[in-house]
């Protein structure tokens, strides 16, 4: 499976219903909402099994739950919140996120983003966004516990709500 996702993934879809802080739907049925309002998107489940893709496949798969648990669509503005969330909100180390960065597929994704986007654009919606990263700096300061980026699977038929509630997440 090739695992560079097509750049048209930055465009704004619909708000849903995980986007709401009080969310009663499980994980799973969040991230069902979740990839049929992005249907160019590849299913978490099987990136998580594609043993072709390793470690990559499961990053990308616990990529999409924090899309889910933090609220976040995949606009770019919201793309760069999901990095923030990732970063700060995770138990996640930065040497072992930054190996995904520097994978050969995410780099290849990162090339065709820009080619279609432009750079200026890209650039210009991730500077909108700094005010809302800021505010994404703060709570992941305030959270009780920070979301286990290994072994989130097993918190798929959990409610939302009780997850944030649990470790103080509140979306923005």
């Amino acid at each position: 499976m090739d695992i560079v996702q097509a750049p048209s993934r930055a465009i704004t879809t619909p708000r849903c219903r995980y986007q709401d802080q009080d969310s009663t739907q499980t994980l799973r049925e969040a991230l069902a909402e979740y990839h049929a309002a992005n249907p160019n998107l590849f299913d978490s489940e099987q990136l998580a099994k594609d043993e072709s893709l390793g470690e990559l496949g499961r990053f990308f798969a616990a990529h999409d739950a924090c899309h889910v648990l933090f609220g976040l669509d995949t606009s770019l503005g919201d793309e760069t919140l999901a990095d923030t969330w990732t970063l700060c909100g995770t138990d996640a180390r930065w040497r072992e996120l930054m190996s995904y960065l520097n994978s050969d597929g995410q780099k290849q994704f990162f090339r065709d983003f820009l080619r279609e986007l432009g750079f200026w654009r890209t650039t210009s919606a991730v500077l909108r966004a700094l005010p809302r990263v800021f505010t994404v700096l703060w709570r992941s300061r305030q959270m009780k516990r920070k979301w286990a980026l290994w072994g989130w699977e097993s918190q798929l038929d959990r409610p939302l709500h009780q997850l944030r509630s649990e470790h103080g997440i509140r979306i923005v």
